[in-house]
């Protein structure tokens, strides 16, 4: 559907991909993220996962430079991103796409680009995804958030311990991870179904992370507020 137009009013523009590949996720890369814009100062350039969880790629970065042209991998060998990004090349974005790591890869993948300020504007011309996954066998299913049993983080706040409770019994075997804000893994678990799901983060500091819940049929995201 690009080109798209950018503003010039304040406005988002979302541009979206269709993947119909079964399996999870492994690694993404943002390529070819290429488009005009006056003053690349406006714009908060993100994608969320057809699970729903967003990272964000660059957030009103450098000033009054015009127009994009960049690549976004967290293994990238550099973080530091020219002023203006024009030169083709892959920097490490500004949250980790790593925090995708175990979704299903199956579904709608959505590039959004919020213009923040009126007057200036322009348009998206390209880009893409470079998705590793995790094949699943023609004969299995991964179905998406909305066809598990909902769960809560209860206390959220929490002063240190933490529990998963489901609204429903899960009868198979759940997986969860811990990641913080920049999607680095800190605790990584597996509990048997009807197994009380407990976690003590005494030794983690103040601050907010993020919970993955697996089972069989899919995948859960929760943010927990953590206050010693």
């Amino acid at each position: 559907n690009l080109p798209l137009p950018i503003g010039p009013n304040i406005s988002i523009t979302n541009s979206e991909i269709q993947m119909n590949t079964l399996g999870t996720i492994m690694d993404v890369n943002v390529i070819n993220l290429e488009g005009t814009h006056t003053w690349i100062s406006d714009l908060i350039i993100s994608i969320t996962s057809p699970s729903g969880t967003t990272v964000v790629l660059i957030d009103q970065y450098c000033e009054d430079e015009d127009n994009f042209n960049i690549n976004f991998d967290d293994q990238a060998d550099n973080a530091n991103i020219p002023c203006p990004y024009t030169n083709g090349g892959t920097y490490i974005p500004q949250e980790m796409l790593s925090v995708f790591s175990g979704e299903p890869a199956q579904g709608t993948w959505k590039l959004s680009i919020q213009d923040t300020e009126n007057l200036d504007g322009g348009q998206l011309n390209s880009w893409g995804l470079e998705l590793c996954i995790n094949p699943i066998s023609s004969n299995e299913e991964i179905l998406l958030a909305d066809d598990l049993p909902t769960c809560k983080l209860v206390p959220n706040p929490s002063s240190g311990y933490v529990n998963i409770l489901f609204s429903k019994p899960v009868f198979e075997r759940i997986y969860t991870t811990i990641l913080s804000t920049d999607g680095r893994i800190l605790l990584s678990d597996n509990f048997e179904a009807g197994q009380e799901l407990s976690f003590d983060l005494n030794s983690y500091p103040s601050g907010i992370y993020i919970f993955k819940i697996r089972t069989d049929r899919g995948i859960l995201t929760h943010k927990i507020v953590l206050q010693h």
